[in-house]
């Protein structure tokens, strides 16, 4: 990157399904004042739309000096760059109906990868986590109602839930090593701990951002019952709602991310958010 590099960068990796649109949104308002006050902004449009070269830098199908001129000049004369996108550790296809599936199981690689392409070091990571049986679900809402139908357990044939773990995808980002460290924080306590997030996401002083308004939604149970009513299909999950998850199957789940959270609560590098619904 030229000398204009920032002296601190902030990457928000999602993940996807976690309010990350509507925290995007929410600080895109606020673009021009950030920008003021010394912090670059870079959301995920331009970054899909190819303006940038990041992610053609992490899939090796572009220079990476396309991707460090490009931040140069948005970043110039400003201390912070706060880039967010959720593609960057990978997509949600990727992680169920990939060649291996998994959670984000080339995250790290990625991340990694792209972080050399570009010279930066000591970045900060910022990650959201949901409740896997939840983003699971949620991801097949998603997935659904924008591609040819596929049926919920044609759809989660290749991971079970068991298996949809956020602790080895935090400790391999934490690890790399140009990452300083990763702050977490539950999609169940989001926008409680608003304040919390975005100052650490943007520093102390930031300009104020909204983060009032309603959260994208996902399609309901009747929706997906629909969906599959079109197909001439029976649905494969519970109801009225989308449930497709048993009640043993969630109380073991909610064991299994509370123990998680826990664990990476006490993870060096790691700084977990606390939310209202956990207390402090």
């Amino acid at each position: 990157m030229p000398e204009t590099r920032p002296r601190r960068v902030h990457i928000h990796l999602g993940l996807h399904k976690t309010a990350s649109t509507h925290l995007q949104a929410a600080i895109t308002r606020a673009e021009p004042e950030l920008r003021a006050a010394g912090t670059a902004w870079l959301a995920p449009a331009p970054i899909r739309k190819g303006k940038t070269g990041i992610l053609e830098a992490i899939d090796g199908t572009a220079a990476p000096g396309r991707a460090r001129r490009w931040l140069g000049r948005l970043a110039q004369d400003c201390p912070l760059l706060v880039i967010s996108e959720e593609n960057i550790p990978g997509t949600m296809e990727d992680n169920f109906l990939g060649p291996s599936p998994g959670p984000y199981r080339s995250g790290a690689a990625r991340l990694g990868a792209l972080l050399g392409a570009l010279d930066l070091k000591d970045v900060q990571l910022f990650l959201c986590l949901r409740h896997p049986a939840d983003y699971y679900a949620s991801c097949y809402r998603f997935h659904v109602m924008r591609n040819p139908f596929l049926p919920w357990k044609a759809y989660s044939r290749q991971v079970r839930l068991a298996d949809l773990r956020w602790q080895p995808l935090v400790a391999a980002l934490v690890a790399l090593p140009r990452v300083a460290g990763i702050t977490l924080w539950r999609y169940e306590d989001y926008p409680a701990c608003g304040a919390q997030l975005l100052a650490a996401l943007l520093g102390t002083g930031h300009p104020p951002v909204d983060l009032s308004g309603r959260l994208n939604e996902s399609p309901d149970g009747m929706q997906i019952r629909d969906l599959y009513r079109a197909e001439g299909l029976r649905p494969d999950f519970r109801g009225p709602g989308f449930r497709p998850f048993g009640p043993l199957a969630r109380l073991r789940a909610d064991a299994r991310h509370a123990r998680e959270l826990a664990v990476l609560a006490r993870h060096p590098g790691v700084t977990l958010l606390d939310g209202p619904s956990r207390g402090t």
